[in-house]
């Protein structure tokens, strides 16, 4: 038994990985059904916990495709499973100058406001699908202050999980944030 509230799968790599000479559609049709048995047998192993699958940022193509379906289509089976849209996006700088040397900097990951914007779309996106299936959406991804937590929730987010905000402005900026959001959400009626 666990004491958790809930759990989460994070999809982050699922869709990273390439295998030599495979092509780009075979890559990511494989990888797509891994992904989906890997969730499967998540949601099976916890049928009785409240659970949470965060997306990939490679995953932006996802809303409105088939694949969208069958994924929120598990989740609505599991009656206790949401979304968490999204993860950091693997980026890899080119060549550059710092200092009078050459940098290459490779298999790092971009995070905080550059995310913000895909957040909001990614969410609007599928939130339809969701709210017809019973799946909650909680935004991550870019949110840096309480503005931005305010606008992933209006664009459907039940909830916001943060990292970034904290990792600029370090453990007390929680305070900060309850301070700013406690009159705001109560005016929109959310707790």
């Amino acid at each position: 038994g666990s004491n958790a509230d809930f759990l989460e799968l994070n999809l982050k790599y699922t869709m990273r990985s390439k295998v030599p000479g495979e092509s780009f559609f075979d890559s990511r049709n494989r990888k797509w059904a891994e992904a989906l048995e890997v969730v499967g047998k998540f949601l099976g192993a916890f049928k009785d916990l409240s659970v949470f699958i965060k997306l990939s940022r490679e995953l932006e193509w996802l809303p409105g495709t088939l694949e969208a379906v069958q994924l929120l289509d598990l989740l609505k089976d599991h009656g206790k499973a949401g979304i968490i849209v999204a993860n950091s996006r693997k980026m890899d700088i080119g060549r550059f100058i710092y200092q009078d040397e050459e940098k290459h900097l490779e298999e790092g990951v971009l995070c905080g406001d550059p995310l913000y914007d895909s957040t909001l779309a990614m969410i609007g996106n599928l939130k339809g699908d969701c709210d017809s299936r019973g799946v909650p959406i909680v935004a991550s991804g870019g949110m840096v202050d309480e503005q931005q937590v305010l606008m992933s929730i209006r664009a459907g987010a039940v909830a916001v999980q943060l990292c970034t905000a904290f990792d600029y402005n370090g453990p007390i900026f929680y305070r900060t944030l309850v301070a700013a959001l406690s009159n705001p959400m109560k005016w929109r009626g959310l707790t």
